[in-house]
Parts: C-alpha cells; structure tokens; sequence
C-alpha cells in the first residue's frame, strides 16, 4: 500500500467534504497552492484512491518500481480524472479508434488519462527493450482489446510501470543530480509525449499547459511541479502507514 503520512490522514476523512470548486475562466494562479485550491475535493480524491488500493502498490514493485515515484508521475491525472468524460470517451474510442484507428480518434481513458496512442507506443517500445508486452498485428479486434485494457485499472498500472521501465532503459547511463530533477522529466514525458527528444522533454518541464478543467481553459500548471509537489509531501516516508 502507498505510504499515508499520519498528519495527513485527516485528509483522507475530510475528502468528501470538501467545498472547494475551481475558480473561474481566465484566473491566474500560478503557485502550488493555487493548484490545490483549484483542484478542491478532487485533489482529495486522487488522494484516496492512491491510498486505498494496495494492488497498485503491489504491481508496480513487482514490476520494479517505485511505487510512490510512479503515484507522482500520474497524480495529476488522478485529480483531473472525470467519470462523466471518462465515459463519453471511451464511447468515442469504442466507435471510431476500433474501427479505424488513432487517426480518427485517440481520446484520454482511465484514472492515468492515457491514449490509445501511448499503449501502442508502450507495447512496441516494450519489445524494443525486452519488457513484457502483448503485441499483435493491428485489427479492429486488436484495437477493441487495446480499448478494453484502457478501461482497465489494472492495465493502467501495468502500461504506467511498462512506461517508466522504458525509460529506465533509454537513460540508464543518465546521472540525474536529485530524484526530483528524474520525477520531473519523467512526468514531462509521461505528460507531453515521451517519444520527444530530450532537449524537448527538458524544455516543456517549465510549460504551463496543464489545466482542471473540463474544457481548455485556465488557470494552466506546470505538469512536472504539480507531480513534484505530490512527492515532495508524500513520497518520502521511510515507514508506510496504513489506511
């Protein structure tokens, strides 16, 4: 189970009662706090269901990873994360990216916000780099599995700690100054594609593209801050605490 620091746990109790709602178009709020306030009770949320299912936890160590860096690389999502949106998407992508592909659709799914485009890079790059992954030739039949596995938390886990395992692969020669200077391009990467190059990745770490609405609009963050703050309060506790 991810570690709950034990001052925190209020958080947990509070979750559902929060009032707070996202501030208006046009707003700027360019600090950290300002993302949690924005956020309101879906920052507690994302809070909770990190915390409360233990087989995340379970399948990225099993897989190699560090549980609470792969929860910050994905917690903005989690927040974002919207049920009604959730499920016309997956509609959206159920009618027209099985039928012809990411070319005609390739909608955000799931807890982890990921594309049907990042699974078919993950399962190719996977191979590349002798990590286990199904690959298979693309049909309509492939790409309906591909679907269902976007609807899967579960797969979503196993897709997050395949990304970050290709990653390892590709800079393993690489010395990072600090685990936060790793987090945030991997985040980046996560967030902003991670087949760019390097000096793109390193680029867009600063960039102010990631919003919670559910439109397009602002307040906009920066994507690997907001995973950096996540680790930063909750990623470090040498002796877990169970919910």
């Amino acid at each position: 189970m991810l570690p709950v620091p034990g001052r925190f746990k209020l958080v947990i109790l509070l979750a559902g009662l929060s009032l707070l709602t996202c501030p208006g178009w046009g707003q700027e709020v360019p600090s950290r706090e300002g993302f949690r306030a924005a956020a309101g009770k879906k920052y507690n949320e994302a809070l909770v269901y990190l915390w409360s299912n233990p087989w995340i936890s379970d399948t990225l160590q099993a897989a190699g990873v560090d549980p609470q860096f792969a929860a910050a690389i994905v917690f903005p999502e989690v927040v974002r994360y919207s049920l009604l949106r959730d499920r016309m998407e997956v509609m959206g992508l159920l009618s027209l990216y099985v039928k012809y592909g990411r070319a005609y659709a390739d909608f955000s799914v799931g807890r982890f916000q990921m594309k049907p485009s990042f699974l078919e890079q993950v399962e190719a790059d996977a191979v590349e780099n002798r990590i286990p992954a199904k690959v298979a030739e693309e049909t309509p039949q492939t790409r309906l599995e591909r679907v269902k596995r976007l609807g899967s938390p579960e797969w979503q886990v196993k897709y997050l700690a395949a990304f970050i395992n290709i990653l390892d692969a590709r800079f393993k020669h690489k010395n990072w100054s600090s685990t936060e200077e790793k987090l945030k391009f991997y985040a980046t990467a996560y967030n902003a594609g991670y087949t760019n190059s390097e000096a793109c990745i390193r680029e867009l770490i600063p960039a102010k593209t990631f919003y919670t609405t559910l439109l397009p609009g602002e307040p906009r963050y920066a994507y690997a801050e907001i995973a950096c703050e996540y680790f930063s309060l909750f990623g470090k506790n040498e002796k877990p605490i169970t919910l």
